[in-house]
């Protein structure tokens, strides 16, 4: 009875302390709930058939509560894992850990040694291939058609969006920090002229212009998004800090780069052989 309990309580023993400083943990902590379990099972037959010894009642009793607590902080560890990463990957003050973890969480699957996030591919492509050949994807050309920027008279309409209010004050804070001009009115006044008075291209250019030597990212800034345009101005962001083409926000990018007259289209002149046959025959 007595060896029972003492291997109850050496299974509690590496499954608590062997998850903490040794390697192999996770064998070392799957035979230490093992051992404690089996013992357990055993010590519960036996209370319940009352075989026990007076004495070992309460011990018995003990080591119930003990391994229902064990199963409770199992469950909890599992529980707050994804919590604990997204509060460690946040960089914008303005979104928290719930936000992070509730965005994610609807879209997570949790596999037996690690958790899955749906990601649809497909759409995160700008390129795509047909026969050996690349094309623009069709929905680039479809989310240019459909853009809706936004017009605005003063640079602090921003203030409207969370997310660009968001975006605004960080920049804003960094042109302070570089003592860049003492007339914020008038200096975001003139660059929200420059950009035809559209925020989402104010945003950009202040983003671009400002920013090239720090590195601030766009982490989880589409979780404040409301819109398919403010999605689209969270990826254009993207693209300007990290100089690489991807789909999302490469619509809003592009009409951004227009505007200022940056696209540049080299003319391509296919000439057809004479003797090629396109015949339908």
């Amino acid at each position: 009875m007595i060896a029972f309990v003492l291997l109850a309580i050496t299974g509690i023993s590496i499954w608590f302390f062997g998850g903490t400083y040794f390697k192999g943990k996770t064998i070392l902590k799957n035979a230490g709930l093992a051992l404690a379990l089996s013992s357990f099972a055993l010590l519960f037959v036996w209370f319940i058939q009352g075989d026990l010894p007076s004495q070992m009642y309460y011990v018995a009793i003990g080591i119930f509560i003990i391994g229902f607590l064990m199963l409770w902080k199992i469950k909890k560890e599992k529980s707050n894992t994804l919590k604990i990463i997204a509060n460690q990957h946040r960089y914008w003050n303005e979104i928290t850990k719930d936000n992070v973890y509730s965005f994610f969480k609807r879209r997570k699957k949790e596999k037996k040694d690690r958790i899955e996030i749906d990601v649809n591919r497909e759409r995160k492509k700008i390129i795509i291939s047909n026969r050996g050949n690349e094309y623009i994807a069709p929905s680039f050309f479809i989310e240019l058609e459909n853009l809706q920027l936004t017009k605005a008279d003063n640079y602090k309409e921003v203030n409207n969006s969370i997310l660009y209010a968001t975006i605004f004050k960080k920049l804003k804070g960094i042109i302070e920090d570089k003592e860049i001009t003492d007339d914020y009115d008038k200096f975001f006044g003139k660059i929200l002229e420059d950009n035809g008075g559209y925020l989402e291209y104010f945003l950009l250019y202040v983003w671009e212009e400002y920013t090239r030597d720090i590195n601030i990212g766009t982490s989880y800034l589409e979780l404040l998004a409301i819109n398919n345009t403010e999605e689209q101005l969270v990826g254009a962001l993207n693209i300007a800090f990290l100089h690489n083409i991807i789909f999302n926000g490469s619509a809003l990018y592009f009409a951004y780069m227009s505007f200022h007259n940056r696209i540049f289209v080299e003319d391509v002149i296919s000439k057809v052989d004479e003797d090629e046959d396109f015949s339908e025959d």
